[in-house]
């Protein structure tokens, strides 16, 4: 037979503790005649527990230093490792408070929607109270939605209103172990801004250049034709643009414009070589 000691000590199959304790707990196999006696084990809700080589034989203790709100409901179970049918359990009771941490800033648009979310994940459990502006807050009017579960309070406001909802919101989680603490939150309503479609607007630019890409390359033959009757002598400076474009767009001379221009740069001065036109 086996039974389970605890420090600090247990409430039937029950131990307590505060969160950041340390609770110990020893199994010991009763009227042992043989030593050293049955080898023992440890679960953690059904999970073996990593023991040493000595902690096994007849007694063995487990060590839980700063419990927290994760053993809260824990079972540990103590068994024989050659007979699972014998065995003790203790189940783990941490009591702990919702976790705070100052105040949180929370900035929204007028006509837009918010919601304050307030911790209450607890044990014991805690009774919630919200305020605006240090009143109780009013949930027959400015949109106010509470909702509360076991982990947390939510206090959701539609269609905000700088003059009804810009405030000071509390939330206040009374404990009967750890007393009254208060989450704040700064809630500022902002102008509503102005904003573009995103996807419409590129989507017009879109047509916008491709439209006007279009329209040049539908022109292209005709602004040729109008290079052509650039008087050809050297001083002119649209003479060097259109030669020096002529020697090195090899994608111009493969188009039948660029070729019908080839044709009358050769007439004026000649074929053009690598190097450049002549002189």
């Amino acid at each position: 037979m086996l039974s389970i000691e605890s420090s600090p000590p247990s409430n039937g199959s029950v131990v307590s503790s505060e969160e950041g304790m340390t609770v110990s707990l020893t199994c010991l196999v009763e009227n042992v005649e043989v030593y050293p006696g049955p080898e023992l084990r440890w679960l953690r809700n059904k999970s073996p527990v990593l023991l040493q080589e000595e902690n096994r034989l007849t007694r063995s203790s487990l060590c839980l230093e700063s419990v927290s709100r994760d053993d809260h409901g824990v079972t540990f179970t103590c068994q024989l490792h050659s007979n699972a049918s014998v065995n003790a359990s203790m189940h783990l009771q941490v009591f702990f408070t919702p976790e705070f941490s100052g105040t949180e800033n929370v900035t929204a648009e007028e006509g837009s929607s918010v919601t304050l979310v307030c911790d209450t994940y607890s044990n014991p459990q805690v009774t919630v109270s919200w305020q605006q502006n240090g009143e109780a807050l009013d949930l027959s009017s400015g949109g106010f939605v509470l909702v509360h579960d076991r982990r947390e309070s939510r206090l959701s406001m539609a269609q905000l209103q700088r003059s009804i909802h810009e405030a000071q919101y509390s939330c206040m989680v009374s404990s009967p172990m750890f007393g009254t603490r208060t989450k704040f939150f700064l809630l500022t309503v902002e102008d509503m801004k102005m904003k573009f479609p995103l996807a419409p607007t590129i989507a017009g630019l879109v047509v916008v250049v491709c439209t006007a890409l279009l329209a040049f390359i539908s022109r292209w033959k005709r602004i040729t034709k109008v290079l052509i009757l650039i008087p050809h002598h050297n001083s002119s400076p649209l003479y060097h643009t259109v030669m020096r474009s002529a020697q090195f767009d090899s994608c111009f001379f493969s188009s039948a414009a660029g070729r019908e221009l080839s044709t009358q740069l050769d007439t004026w001065c000649g074929p053009s070589s690598p190097s450049g036109p002549s002189p």
